[in-house]
């Protein structure tokens, strides 16, 4: 056999070395590259910071109860009252960056009469206020952290049984009732779990076929290496 034929031989017979060495490392940066990729999206994804709302309401007086309760009356003062609720709104800051400040509106019905308003801060270095503007309420909040989850009282006695729209202003600030966001998260967290366990498979199956190919290519080597050895043999 030739010296022309036997470079002939061993080229062909680094070819697929070099290509079975090559392709681990092509499809490891590839997977390798997707699962760093979501990682950097997932941590440097823009956020909003999540105020959720919890509203609790409870009646003081109504007309119905005399029918129950002979002479059965309720008055603010000297001011009778037959309808009088009092409305619990808490506010939790629950997901997101810290914020400085915000702003939330509670909107009432035009013909609601309001008979107390008292806001709750969650501490002396918390600021909470909160002030009627005809039909509405209007609530300044400070130092809003997820961190703490600290919760930000307004207690308000109504004439009426409607519920409030809540609306806020302020940067990056989204409004969820706690029950939704409750909701919400967990549902998230199904899909984290099962994006996790995705690229866990991912990186299994690629380990997988790394070790496949490295000994499907010494398995070609070791076949080459006989064929050549018996081409110089004969």
């Amino acid at each position: 056999m030739s010296n022309e034929d036997k470079n002939q031989d061993k080229d062909k017979q680094k070819s697929p070395s070099r290509f079975f060495s090559v392709a681990p490392l092509i499809i490891g940066m590839s997977f390798g590259g997707l699962g760093g990729a979501v990682f950097t999206y997932w941590m440097n994804r823009p956020q909003s910071t999540v105020l959720a709302y919890n509203l609790t309401s409870v009646v003081i007086a109504n007309p119905a109860a005399s029918d129950v309760i002979p002479n059965l009356s309720c008055r603010i003062g000297d001011e009778p009252v037959s309808l009088l609720y009092s409305n619990v709104i808490e506010f939790t800051p629950v997901e997101g960056p810290y914020l400085e400040s915000a702003e939330v509106a509670i909107r009432y019905p035009e013909s609601t009469k309001f008979f107390g308003v008292t806001a709750q801060s969650p501490s002396p270095l918390h600021q909470f206020d909160c002030k009627q503007r005809g039909a509405d309420i209007i609530c300044s909040a400070t130092k809003l952290s997820s961190r703490e989850k600290t919760a930000y009282r307004v207690k308000l006695a109504t004439s009426g049984p409607q519920s409030p729209s809540l609306t806020v202003a302020g940067k990056d600030l989204e409004l969820a009732d706690l029950n939704t966001y409750v909701e919400r998260q967990s549902a998230r967290d199904k899909s984290i779990y099962a994006l996790i366990a995705n690229l866990v498979f991912i990186s299994i199956t690629v380990i997988a076929m790394q070790i496949f190919w490295v000994k499907f290519k010494r398995r070609v080597e070791t076949e080459m290496k006989k064929i050549l050895e018996r081409r110089d043999e004969r």
